[in-house]
């Protein structure tokens, strides 16, 4: 949430210091990963059988952010970021940090990670 009377530009998320999300970042429509058949998925995914294990596709569309964009003054916005993970122990559950660069200044956030979902394939 924008808290001040001026407009702030959103200009790249950054994670754990490896990870980037900005206006180089090209996400789809959706990603699918391939589980075993025991994991129970939030309403968000869509799931198919697959012998004993089981594909789930995640729709995204239209809801990433993209940056650069900008936030009007008291205003907020939804959406979602993405991260390209190339090595598992770069993002582990728990803490974790999320630095977010727009056209004041940066900011700093730890987030935790309860649960990861990788695919099996």
């Amino acid at each position: 949430m924008n808290k001040s009377s001026e407009p702030i530009s959103i200009i790249e998320f950054t994670l754990n210091d490896k990870y980037h999300f900005n206006s180089y970042s090209k996400p789809g429509g959706y990603y699918t990963i391939t589980i075993l058949p025991d994991k129970i998925l939030s309403k968000d995914g869509v799931l198919f059988g697959l012998g004993d294990k089981s594909i789930c596709k995640f729709f995204l569309e239209d809801r990433w952010f993209n940056p650069i964009f900008t936030i009007e003054p008291y205003a907020s916005v939804q959406g979602y970021i993405f991260f390209n993970i190339s090595e598992k122990e770069s993002m582990l559950p728990g803490v974790n940090k999320l630095k977010v660069f727009t056209s004041r200044e940066e900011f700093e956030f730890d987030f935790e990670i309860y649960e990861m979902l990788e695919s099996k394939l």
